[in-house]
């Protein structure tokens, strides 16, 4: 993993931040439309398919799906996933929900293939997104890290954690000043989070781009 910027010396700060945005996106993000590990290309141009919304005694599945997690029972969370999702193998949301009881197991590989799974059949799917950006960032892949941020965005462009996510990786990571101002700059329009904190980002990054 590359050195912060010169003169920063935050890295160590902004990348646990961001890990803590994976539990604030995890409460919120439906999307709806996997099964097999497409490959990066599939990952982040394939289009959305078209998917049934789940029906009601599926919501209350993943409703107690939700609930087991919440309570730290993973292995109760992931049997009641893994058989939703083979009633639906078309539900991103499904598939996204399951990896990120697989990544609270420390399952990483698995997790990264239930990600890939859900942003086949939805590249906007903005958890599955936002999370497996995030492991990619780990491993220093972190164009495919931007792509799927990028993607994400585009249908979800009122997502604080997205676009927080990807000032970190443009600014610390591809040394992307502009980008990592931009997007700096629409996290603070959306959330009051570390409001002091974030200004000073910007205020730095002005200076450095300018």
């Amino acid at each position: 993993m590359p050195a912060p910027t010169p003169g920063r010396g935050l890295a160590g700060v902004r990348t646990g931040v961001v890990w803590m945005a994976l539990v604030l996106l995890m409460a919120g993000c439906a999307s709806t439309p996997g099964t097999g590990e497409p490959s990066r290309a599939e990952t982040t141009k394939a289009p959305p398919k078209v998917a049934e919304p789940l029906t009601e005694a599926q919501h209350l599945q993943l409703d107690e799906a939700l609930k087991r997690s919440a309570v730290g029972d993973l292995p109760g969370a992931e049997q009641r996933l893994r058989q939703l999702r083979g009633e639906r193998p078309d539900s991103a949301v499904v598939a996204a929900r399951l990896g990120w009881i697989l990544q609270q197991e420390d399952r990483r590989d698995p997790a990264m293939a239930a990600y890939r799974a859900a942003l086949a059949l939805d590249p906007a799917e903005s958890m599955a997104a936002n999370n497996l950006a995030l492991m990619l960032e780990r491993q220093g892949q972190f164009t495919e890290a931007r792509d799927l941020l990028q993607t994400a965005l585009a249908r979800h462009p009122d997502s604080p954690q997205l676009h927080f996510n990807l000032a970190v990786l443009a600014e610390l990571y591809l040394l992307d000043l502009p980008t990592a101002l931009e997007h700096y700059r629409i996290y603070q329009t959306l959330t009051d989070e570390r409001k002091a904190q974030v200004a000073g980002w910007i205020a730095d990054l002005e200076r450095r781009v300018n």
